[in-house]
């Protein structure tokens, strides 16, 4: 139920987006309330920690706004785990007994919200009924909200850094390292392909060309008191030379005649008839006639296979210590580059990769890297480290590290707690594909 709450390796950075934003002209948008308060209106539970309908739809309508190009999916996702990561300190909190004093809640309301330099309570119920909230119920708020950042303050008050730490972290981004590279891209690879070929490659990609080719439909028109499922059941028994002797018009006609379609193949079902009906492209007899990008495609992909096939061999042999005898053509490249340089190079399609090149061990074999062009076999050689290091980025080296350090204390506390705190998600609120 939770997998895609666990999927968020940087839950401590998600969640400082999110609590970055939760203050907008002083309103709180998303808080735990008790179990007992609200058992009829939850749609999330947590341990013992609720959050109402109306909180979580404030917070997603709030994204919405805030992020306008992140799609409605990943942005329910992203505020189910913040509510997620909230309630599992909420009910930690609440099971050990960690609380904040309703003076320190009231000195927090009195300079954040209200600007004064004490609670004035006319003042603040005024406030919460302008943001649509009792001030019973925004104070609770608030006070869950602060009781949350105190539990994540302290667990990110746990780490701390060297100095030989960061020196030693500064050396290994900063050192050129000696690489023997095999680049291989389906470019390399001469092919022929036949119409068969691209048949087969349309039948996995056809909306991808849908544009470019024009298409037929067969169709049957059957009583309207026949039964759909053994129509069903009829069609699967059809054979292609069955289609072809059905009635047929190009796809435009077909639409005109009998209204829109959706499917490669389905049932309309009218008044008086019923149609069972099956789109197919119209091919041309001759290769040189198919689309030019259509062509490209289908040959690019064969080569791709190809590829594919040589590179996993050349891995298993080198990963044997198989001696091999590269194809023609194919040579090692030695180059001494660093991080950003090797990134440059080879256009590695996840530039993170880079990271695992200058921490592998030498003259081992690494496993296909893919590039934007193809693929790349490396094995990694000496390390050629800086000699002066600038004390201002030992400093800055030391921030890095710290909030790595942080961020992975946060992230195995709140797992931690996931894999033993209940969750319960009401799917017919939330829904995620």
């Amino acid at each position: 139920m939770i997998e895609f709450f666990l999927k968020y390796k940087n839950l401590s950075k998600v969640l400082v987006i999110i609590t970055s934003i939760a203050f907008i002209g002083g309103m709180i948008y998303t808080f735990g309330s008790n179990f007992s308060n609200i058992f009829s209106n939850y749609v999330l539970k947590v341990g013992d920690i609720t959050f109402t309908k109306n909180q979580y739809l404030k917070l997603l309508h709030h994204f919405k706004q805030k992020f306008p190009n992140i799609s409605e999916e990943e942005l329910k996702k992203l505020v189910l785990t913040y509510l997620i990561s909230q309630g599992l300190i909420l009910d930690f909190a609440q099971k050990n007994k960690i609380y904040i004093s309703n003076k320190f809640v009231k000195e927090f309301i009195a300079k954040s919200l209200l600007n004064t330099t004490y609670f004035d309570s006319k003042l603040f119920s005024s406030y919460a009924h302008k943001m649509g909230y009792s001030p019973e119920e925004l104070f609770k708020n608030i006070k869950n909200d602060l009781l949350f950042e105190k539990v994540k303050f302290y667990l990110e008050q746990a780490p701390y850094v060297t100095d030989l730490e960061a020196k030693a972290l500064y050396q290994l981004d900063n050192a050129k390292r000696n690489f023997r590279v095999l680049e291989i891209t389906p470019v390399y690879f001469k092919v022929e392909i036949t119409k068969k070929d691209i048949i087969d490659y349309l039948e996995k990609n056809s909306e991808k060309y849908s544009n470019f080719l024009k298409k037929m439909v067969y169709y049957k028109k059957l009583p309207s008191n026949k039964n759909i499922e053994e129509i069903k059941k009829e069609i699967l028994k059809l054979k292609k030379s069955d289609i072809k002797s059905f009635e047929k018009l190009p796809e435009e006609e077909f639409i005109r005649k009998f209204g829109p379609i959706s499917d490669k193949e389905g049932i309309l079902n009218r008044d008086s008839y019923i149609i069972f009906y099956k789109v197919e492209y119209i091919l041309p007899q001759d290769i040189e006639n198919f689309p030019p990008k259509l062509i490209q495609d289908v040959r690019l992909s064969k080569a791709s296979k190809k590829m594919q096939k040589l590179v996993k061999d050349l891995y298993e042999k080198l990963s044997n210590n198989t001696k091999i005898k590269l194809p023609r053509g194919l040579h090692w490249k030695i180059v001494l580059y660093n991080k950003d340089e090797f990134v440059k190079n080879f256009h590695l399609r996840q530039p993170n990769e880079v990271i695992y090149l200058y921490i592998a061990p030498e003259n081992v074999v690494l496993p296909p890297i893919e590039t934007k062009e193809g693929v790349i076999l490396v094995i990694p050689g000496k390390y050629y480290f800086v000699d002066n290091i600038n004390v201002t980025e030992i400093k800055a080296y030391k921030d890095k590290i710290l909030s790595y350090k942080q961020n992975f204390i946060f992230n195995y506390f709140i797992n931690t707690l996931a894999n033993k705190v209940p969750i319960q998600i009401d799917k017919d609120h939330i829904k995620l594909k």
